[in-house]
């Protein structure tokens, strides 16, 4: 199907295995409870349903509470004795950034994250 649909072929799929549905189709309709809530192209529906995040993997001396008060979009992900791993929103993680700098602790890794197409779909209440 994927190679049909690179020669220009198009191909009419349907399917309830959305992450089928990610890797294969340019566009979708997303049908909830007998209606139409979205009708577009994939990449658009997951831009527009995305706040943008990011994962921060940190080694440092405070507590996540400490953090917590700090940050209102901080979201603890992992925790361990070694490594404290956050997701927040973009406006706060330059914040973060230089919070963890200015207290010496060691930035692991930072990453953009965004959620799956079926993350968006069935978090849904029928309004995308």
């Amino acid at each position: 199907m994927v190679e049909l649909n690179r020669s220009g072929v198009t191909v009419f799929f349907s399917s309830h295995i959305v992450s089928d549905v990610e890797e294969i189709c340019d566009s979708l309709v997303v049908i909830s409870e007998g209606k139409k809530v979205y009708d577009g192209k994939t990449k658009d529906l997951i831009l527009e349903s995305t706040q943008l995040q990011y994962k921060v993997s940190l080694q440092m001396n405070s507590s996540f509470e400490n953090l917590k008060s700090k940050f209102s979009s901080l979201k603890l992900l992992n925790e361990n004795s070694d490594t404290t791993q956050v997701l927040i929103e973009a406006n706060e993680k330059d914040n973060l950034l230089q919070e963890a700098l200015k207290s010496n602790w060691v930035i692991e890794e930072v990453s953009k994250t965004s959620p799956s197409l079926e993350q968006i779909i069935y978090r849904t209440d029928g309004s995308l």
